[in-house]
């Protein structure tokens, strides 16, 4: 895939369960001028079952692909970006270009402030959800790599529990979700070992320089201390007015949201979690967490003798289940999963 001046563009992942530092990373690749760091659209992998292997699209796949951006909006606001539809409707069609350059072509619709379409070089998806499909993501090109970010479990689950969005707050079900979803992407970087770096987010907050360093390098993106530079972030324009299909809660919910993107790094809530956390949330987590966060220096906080494990407890199942459902949803016709996406929305709008 090329921009328009005939410049080659590569495309990178950041993956990494919510609530691990991502949006962090995204803020500091949108201060490069040649790198697009994207909100979080999951339409590469709504779409992957039933257009990776297609080389020809035709008017109806890429109305379903804008129907699919336009409605997840909705549910999740793009913060910072606007999203350019009527560039499709310039296109001739059928349109024959291989799935991984559509993906590039549809990112580069999204437009952020103060950069230019045509000096992009290097396009960055971000998106949680892609987390368990490292595989199938590096399947589209081989020039592409991933960055993961993992953050310690505990702090994780207190990010949960203060900025809720649209998931539940239940520290076993996040508990187990942190672990499953780390877990396979650990196994990803061992199949993986020079297209996949492992990031801490305690890293990243307390030797920004460094670290920083070591992800572009990684990704043969250039390197400038300019990175570092907070920017002045973008204001939120006309909320209300844009965004009135969703209710008072959900606004408060987006408010909190729009503070948390354009948040500078703080290292103050690396170890938040000892305080805010209470001794039994702490002990769950650690019970669930603790042997494979060792990997990674994140330690027990205290000694425990290990209880009957919450296996059958609801929040347990309800996490292992929502995992499962993630990966049946990937398999899925693009179709079926559109009806379900607007029949969610309709309910909370």
């Amino acid at each position: 895939m090329t921009n328009q001046n005939k410049q080659p563009i590569t495309r990178h992942y950041i993956l990494g369960i919510g609530r691990s530092g991502t949006t962090l990373l995204v803020n500091i690749f949108n201060r490069h001028k040649n790198v697009l760091a994207t909100p979080e659209s999951v339409f590469t992998q709504f779409f992957f079952s039933s257009f990776k292997n297609k080389t020809v699209y035709t008017e109806k796949d890429i109305t379903a692909i804008l129907d699919y951006i336009a409605t997840n909006e909705k549910l999740s606001p793009f913060i910072n970006w606007r999203f350019e539809y009527s560039y499709f409707k310039s296109i001739k069609y059928p349109l024959e270009i291989t799935f991984d350059d559509l993906i590039n072509l549809i990112h580069l619709q999204f437009k952020f402030p103060n950069h230019d379409k045509q000096e992009i070089r290097h396009i960055v998806e971000k998106n949680p959800g892609n987390s368990l499909f490292g595989e199938q993501l590096l399947q589209l090109n081989e020039n592409s790599k991933a960055i993961v970010m993992i953050r310690d479990y505990r702090a994780n689950i207190l990010s949960r529990k203060e900025k809720t969005h649209w998931r539940t707050p239940e520290t076993v079900y996040n508990a187990i979700r942190w672990l499953k979803f780390n877990q396979s992407l650990l196994k990803f970087k061992s199949k993986n070992p020079n297209k996949v770096l492992f990031i801490k987010y305690e890293d990243l907050v307390t030797n920004q320089d460094k670290t920083v360093k070591k992800i572009f390098s990684f990704l043969s993106i250039p390197y400038s201390k300019e990175l570092l530079s907070t920017r002045e972030e973008q204001q939120k324009n006309n909320l209300t007015e844009k965004y009135k299909h969703l209710s008072p809660v959900q606004i408060k919910i987006l408010e909190t949201k729009i503070k948390s993107v354009n948040s500078p790094i703080y290292t103050s809530r690396i170890d938040k979690w000892k305080t805010a956390l209470s001794e039994e949330e702490i002990k769950n987590c650690d019970i669930i967490c603790s042997r494979f966060g060792n990997n990674f220096g994140y330690k027990k906080f205290k000694p425990f003798n290990k209880p009957i494990i919450f296996k059958c407890s609801r929040s347990y199942i309800k996490g292992r289940l929502s995992i499962t459902k993630q990966k049946i949803l990937f398999k899925l016709p693009y179709a079926i999963k559109l009806k379900r996406l607007k029949n969610i929305v309709s309910k909370i709008t």
